[in-house]
């Protein structure tokens, strides 16, 4: 297949009707016209312009490599236009990955708002557990909780959530869980996703407490630990944002309050290349000013 450049330069001669005219339009001296025109026809392996001291003649050939590089010439054209102005338009399909429940509970409210502001756009929402492969499967952005360890993405810290120890009014009545000690002992419900067994740090100050888990029951996603929480069947650490209605109306209540968990970041996470699309851009912005004081 001969390169863009050859094909280009026939183009231009035909059009042009002359190598100086052409070389005029390319900004090339007529001694490179007439190399590639050459080298063209080598490659090729037929004649497409006689050539004679007053004009230039297509032959049968030439005519038809014409007409045929000129629809190649014109498709590649509009399809460079087309991706340059998605690279400066919000235009094009956007798509996004997240976990299930932080995509329902936290990510989809703000889609919502950011679809309507770009309407032009046509929005994929992948929420489920999975790792993605965002360059295989052309993933826009993926919204990760915790730190990025794979250098063929880019990650920007978008905001931070607290974890929370809570337990049902249900589970706790009768039971003392006021010391690290007491609540070592209460059942505890575990995270199957942590795949270890869990210790977890409690922060006063410069003070320190480390719990571990008495696990009796677990789950592969917080969705069904926030119903066995709810069910009363124990203890579990769990993001804020996943219970904060079930806090503010009781169903649910926080435990060792005098001690803080370490707050887990949010993260924008997208391909690592050297051009991002505005549509990226204007999202990952977007979220991080919609969650700025969260």
């Amino acid at each position: 297949m001969p390169n863009f450049e050859l094909i280009e330069t026939f183009i231009t001669v035909v059009e042009k009707h002359s190598f100086s005219q052409a070389a005029r339009a390319l900004s090339i001296s007529r001694a490179l016209v007439s190399m590639r025109i050459k080298r063209l026809e080598q490659e090729i392996g037929v004649t497409l312009l006689v050539r004679d001291t007053r004009k230039n003649i297509l032959t049968e050939a030439g005519q038809e490599l014409y007409v045929q590089f000129k629809d190649i010439l014109l498709s590649i054209t509009q399809s460079i236009e087309n991706i340059r102005k998605n690279q400066v338009q919000s235009a094009g399909i956007l798509r996004v990955a997240s976990t299930y429940e932080f995509g329902h509970q936290m990510l989809w409210p703000l889609l919502s708002d950011f679809c309507h502001q770009h309407p032009q756009l046509h929005l994929q929402c992948l929420f489920d557990a999975r790792p993605y492969d965002l360059i295989h499967e052309q993933i826009d952005v993926a919204i990760r909780l915790g730190q990025l360890n794979d250098s063929s993405y880019k990650a920007r810290k978008l905001t931070e959530y607290e974890t929370l120890l809570v337990a049902s009014p249900q589970y706790l009545a009768g039971r003392e869980y006021t010391t690290a000690e007491q609540l070592e002992h209460c059942d505890w419900i575990s995270n199957l996703n942590l795949n270890t067994s869990q210790s977890w740090q409690f922060f006063q100050g410069q003070q320190q407490v480390t719990l571990y888990e008495n696990s009796k029951y677990a789950a592969n996603n917080i969705q069904t630990i926030k119903q066995m929480l709810l069910d009363g069947l124990g203890i579990a650490v769990i993001p804020q944002w996943m219970v904060i209605n079930e806090l503010a109306d009781g169903r649910l209540v926080q435990l060792f309050t005098d001690y803080q968990m370490q707050h887990q970041g949010v993260y924008a996470v997208f391909p690592n290349q050297v051009y991002i699309p505005l549509k990226t851009r204007l999202l990952i912005d977007f979220l991080a000013s919609q969650w700025i004081n969260y």
